[in-house]
């Protein structure tokens, strides 16, 4: 489950409204340990949760 191969093809979430250093402070050092098919439904969970946010911090910044 671990992931010992470097999963160079895996990316750090990006949204426009929010800071690529905070995205990269919460995620970067979590990138590449556990391989995303072995929790695909979290990775799934979590991505739905990233856009959630960003819809409600762009509707606070309109």
């Amino acid at each position: 489950m671990i992931s010992l191969d470097d999963e160079n093809g895996t990316k750090i979430s990006s949204f426009s409204i929010v800071p690529s250093e905070f995205v990269e402070d919460m995620e970067y050092s979590w990138k590449g340990r556990v391989k995303r098919i072995h929790i695909e439904e979290e990775f799934e969970e979590v991505e739905r949760a990233a856009e959630a946010l960003f819809l409600v911090v762009s509707l606070q910044k309109s």
